[in-house]
């Protein structure tokens, strides 16, 4: 067979592979992986709550799989800082979901306190975000360890202007009358 035509069934079959979605040629890149932000947490009077526990879950899109967790108590005056960790990783840009995007789902609990949900959405290495929570008296509701009810209670947040933020959002149990 001329040379030709076998390079050309060759890179004839490499397209095919191509189109088809199923090219596993891996591209290096820098994530985000925990993004930088700072929570300050008060009550409705404005009064910092120390020990405020806020558990930061950590998963991709498109899958919603979670990749992990990470626990923090607010310190004596209602801060909780977030140190950002970036990692390189591979991608696949020519298969279907190939890229990853993460995103982070908080959930902050204290007792008698109404319990708060919120996201962080399409962090980019140089994001740093600030997020002041108030936090409502009442009762508290023990889910920040569940992670299927969190994320159920997260797609229904509404995403702030700049879509990198989903408004925090109270999770109220109806009474049981």
């Amino acid at each position: 067979m001329n040379s030709y035509l076998k390079r050309f069934i060759f890179i004839f079959l490499l397209f095919l592979i191509a189109i088809n979605g199923c090219c596993f040629i891996p591209i290096p890149r820098k994530a985000v992986i925990q993004p930088q932000c700072t929570f300050t947490i008060t009550d409705e009077d404005g009064k910092a709550i120390k020990d405020c526990s806020l558990r930061l879950y950590w998963w991709e899109y498109p899958y919603k799989a979670q990749k992990k967790y990470n626990d923090y108590l607010s310190d004596y005056n209602g801060k909780i800082v977030i140190k950002q960790i970036i990692k390189k990783e591979c991608i696949y840009p020519l298969m279907m979901h190939g890229i990853p995007f993460y995103n982070w789902t908080y959930c902050i609990c204290k007792d008698d306190y109404i319990t708060l949900i919120g996201s962080i959405y399409n962090v980019r290495r140089d994001d740093k975000f600030h997020i002041p929570i108030m936090l409502r008296k009442g009762k508290s509701v023990k889910i920040c360890s569940d992670y299927d009810k969190i994320m159920l209670y997260e797609m229904s947040l509404e995403r702030s202007d700049d879509g990198q933020l989903g408004k925090p959002k109270e999770i109220i149990l109806e009474s049981e009358d």
